[in-house]
């Protein structure tokens, strides 16, 4: 820097005002160089103030300010120094990154792709091209949008921002047969870890339909395995497996996908990924008739986390349609509306366990609760209020909610 700040100088030996002011623009520029921002802000300062079209100057100004922090009048002197002279592509190159850094992409990529049309060999890149393929979508231009992304990828076949960009537009469009071949060669790209993949693949099993995955699931699956074994230790990938087997509904499957995230999770500190395995599988004992190795497996997950909520009211919802150890059911539900008391199902469960315990009056504000949110939505809940209400001898009310549950199976 200094040596081309020298041949500047010989350059600009030229008599009078217009000497005196490239002389200064050069000692402010050499403070720039050598770091001292503060110095050099203020010398274009005074550079600008006696001639604001001088476009080095505003080039300069806006640099000092960026690194100052003081974005907007950066952002005024970049574009007074482009406005100035649109021909100086370094101009328009800081402005667009000025722009990018900024999460404004739409701005940004308007000027790279003059910047592309102009020096192609300079600013032709995957990166340029994905963010002018963007702007082009977010304009509702699919094709050309797809154009730049194919330019990108022509260029790096394993440039991810254009791959999955290409997707999406495509999903869009869809085109789900050049959709998930585009997405496959996202979830094959090696250079990319596991955790893109895998939460890319976790919004799109978050957004589908029955319909959807009844045409197109054998080919997600497939997605979800493939990214599973190539990032087997990708706590997402292993909850996606999760899921394709709860939409399968295979007991076996899921069962042995939380035996493999239980370990990695312990060995992660992942609680809530452990806690969720270990309700999985608690439950799942449970609906198959063994509520020993249910109960064994709460007991354990409650050791991870004592206030695990959903656990915590299952296992005592479980223990009191056995009828038994009420009182350990009661201390855990009523731990649970502790933590969450605006829960329906929740306040249903430490309701009716009061019931059982022969503390009707008790359990009824806790019904009253829930009627307020959301309990009416289930049958089960209002037949336990009818059931409490009869207890108390408000036996109209008690056949009122007993109507709304019968209503409400029939639907």
């Amino acid at each position: 820097m200094k040596r081309v700040l020298s041949i500047l100088s010989a350059l600009f030996l030229t008599a009078g005002a217009f000497a005196q002011t490239e002389a200064n623009m050069i000692d402010a520029a050499q403070l720039y160089a050598d770091g001292k921002i503060e110095a050099a802000l203020s010398a274009f300062e005074r550079i600008h103030a006696k001639d604001s079209t001088n476009d080095a100057a505003c080039y300069y100004l806006g640099l000092c300010e960026y690194y100052t922090g003081k974005l907007a009048l950066a952002e005024k002197h970049f574009s007074a120094a482009v406005a100035l002279d649109s021909t100086n592509n370094w101009y328009m190159n800081t402005l667009a990154s000025f722009y990018d850094s900024q999460g404004r992409n739409l701005e940004a990529a308007r000027l790279c792709e003059i910047l592309v049309e102009r020096e192609p060999q300079f600013y032709r890149s995957p990166y340029t091209l994905t963010m002018i393929g963007d702007a082009k979508y977010a304009n509702r231009q699919d094709s050309l949008a797809l154009e730049y992304y194919q330019k990108a990828l022509d260029i790096d076949e394993t440039y991810a921002p254009a791959e999955i960009s290409k997707a999406e537009v495509l999903r869009v469009q869809q085109n789900y047969p050049g959709y998930f071949l585009s997405l496959g060669k996202f979830i094959e790209n090696r250079q990319l870890n596991g955790a893109l993949k895998s939460n890319y693949l976790r919004t799109l099993l978050g957004n589908i339909d029955a319909r959807f995955y009844w045409v197109w699931g054998e080919q997600i699956g497939k997605l979800v395995d493939r990214c599973l074994e190539l990032h087997p230790d990708d706590m997402q990938s292993l909850v996606n497996k999760l899921n394709i087997c709860f939409i399968k509904n295979d007991t076996t499957a899921w069962m042995g996908v939380c035996e493999k995230i239980i370990p990695l999770a312990r060995e992660q500190k992942d609680t809530a990924n452990l806690i969720m395995a270990m309700s999985v599988m608690g439950d799942t004992y449970h609906s198959l008739g063994n509520a020993k190795k249910a109960y064994a497996t709460y007991e354990e997950a409650l050791k991870v986390d004592p206030d695990a909520v959903g656990i915590l009211n299952n296992y005592a919802y479980f223990l009191c349609e056995e009828g038994r150890r009420l009182k350990k059911a009661e201390k855990m539900a009523r731990r649970v509306i502790e933590l969450e008391p605006d829960n329906a199902t929740y306040l249903d469960t430490y309701g009716w366990i009061l019931y059982l315990l022969k503390k009707p009056k008790e359990a009824k504000p806790h019904f009253k609760r829930a009627m307020i949110y959301g309990g009416k939505e289930s049958d089960v809940i209002l037949e336990h209020y009818a059931t409490v209400l009869e207890a108390l001898g408000e036996k109209d009310l008690a056949a009122y909610y007993s109507s709304l549950a019968e209503q409400k199976k029939k639907k």
